[in-house]
């Protein structure tokens, strides 16, 4: 059976994390390390969820790092060869998944259910891509399926994005010129409640989303 570590970073939103821990303990065709990194919540996480899951493994920030450090936390914890990244304002009702996204990685690399669109000059398209015959520029990062070797040879996620926007998008723009093939998986039914950490802590997406833009220009351009 395959193994995966699903690496599940976490800033306050107690329910909604357990819920979605509960999709994953009923998750089958794998076995599944759950690894949750609580980054210096609010909320009393890192105190509540080993009582209710014994069997997930916790770790905390002791600042607020973002979403990219705190992945990167719980990737360099991870003991598996499959890496799932995966949020925690996440709905999983079909327990297969994750046997869906692994047997894509007889095709691919990287997969996810989803995949952003920009046009020629990194704009954004709304929309996703749910299929891999539309055109998409990245994977998704709120649930996204990579080899182990992928990061070996390229590195984890970039930590200069700060709380978080387009970590998703340079990973996979590096991946992808290193050589490594992308994929989408179809038909996961996974649910995503989007940004609701972000919005929860009264962040303005618009101009997060700008200013992280700028960032990735200035990075691609060296």
């Amino acid at each position: 059976m395959n193994k995966v570590s699903v690496v599940m970073p976490v800033y306050n939103q107690l329910s909604m994390t357990v819920d979605c821990i509960r999709d994953l303990l009923a998750t089958h065709g794998a076995e599944i390390e759950i690894i949750v990194v609580d980054d210096c919540s609010k909320e009393p996480i890192s105190q509540m969820l080993p009582k209710i899951f014994p069997s997930i493994k916790i770790l905390r920030n002791d600042i607020n790092l973002g979403f990219a450090k705190t992945c990167n936390y719980g990737i360099r914890e991870a003991k598996h060869d499959l890496i799932c990244l995966l949020n925690n304002d996440i709905r999983l009702p079909n327990p297969g998944w994750l046997k869906l996204m692994i047997d894509s990685l007889q095709k691919y690399d990287m997969t996810a259910p989803a995949g952003g669109r920009h046009d020629d000059n990194w704009n954004y398209i709304p929309g996703e891509a749910k299929s891999n015959e539309e055109k998409f520029t990245y994977l998704v990062g709120w649930a996204l399926l990579i080899k182990k070797e992928v990061i070996d040879k390229i590195g984890p996620l970039s930590e200069c994005f700060g709380i978080g926007f387009w970590e998703d998008v340079e990973f996979s723009y590096r991946a992808k010129n290193a050589g490594f093939r992308l994929g989408i998986t179809e038909n996961t039914q996974i649910q995503h409640l989007y940004h609701a950490t972000f919005k929860a802590a009264g962040y303005n997406l618009f101009k997060e989303y700008a200013s992280k833009r700028k960032i990735f220009l200035e990075m691609i351009k060296k």
